[in-house]
């Protein structure tokens, strides 16, 4: 039986990341309150069918990593 190589798979365009959020994309999201952050890490989670973000935040006190659905793409306003 082959083993899926973790690293080749592409979670950016995956099912369960219907954001398609990627590394490095600054995000809002969206649990209790709306807060920025950057994803610094995606990691799958197939067993709960879900793509956590790893987030670099701007404040204290949100959580760091969230399921990749909680994050929208912050729009460049330059």
């Amino acid at each position: 039986m082959q083993q899926l190589n973790m690293e080749s798979l592409d979670l950016v365009e995956h099912e369960f990341n219907k954001n398609h959020i990627a590394i490095g994309d600054p995000v809002y999201v969206k649990i209790h309150t709306i807060y920025p952050a950057i994803v610094t890490g995606l990691k799958l989670d197939s067993k709960n069918r879900k793509i956590f973000a790893y987030l670099e935040l701007f404040n204290e006190g949100h959580p760091s990593r969230v399921d990749v659905c909680d994050c929208i793409k912050r729009e460049n306003n330059i």
